[in-house]
């Protein structure tokens, strides 16, 4: 496991909203990122920080605030600097 991230086992699939238009589900989540499927289950290219996560999301949902337009279900995810910068790859 690597250091610094506790896994969170998630049983079920949970359902996030990004941006109020684009559902996608959660397929791993770790102390400091999320990685999701959309809700075609095409697994896709990039991360979201837990930190854009609104804070107490409805039961079964997440909301997401974007910082940067990486997510989309056609276009690859722009890598943020952040995630360069510690230089560890999902």
């Amino acid at each position: 496991m690597k250091s610094g991230k506790r896994a969170i086992e998630i049983k079920q699939m949970k359902k996030i909203i990004v941006h109020k238009t684009q559902v996608f589900f959660i397929y791993s989540l770790y102390e400091d990122l999320v990685v999701v499927k959309d809700i075609c289950s095409t697994p896709l290219k990039g991360e979201i920080p837990s930190a854009s996560i609104r804070s107490e999301p409805s039961p079964g949902e997440v909301q997401f605030a974007h910082r940067s337009k990486g997510i989309s279900k056609r276009k690859r995810p722009r890598k943020a600097p952040e995630a360069q910068k510690n230089g560890h790859k999902g």
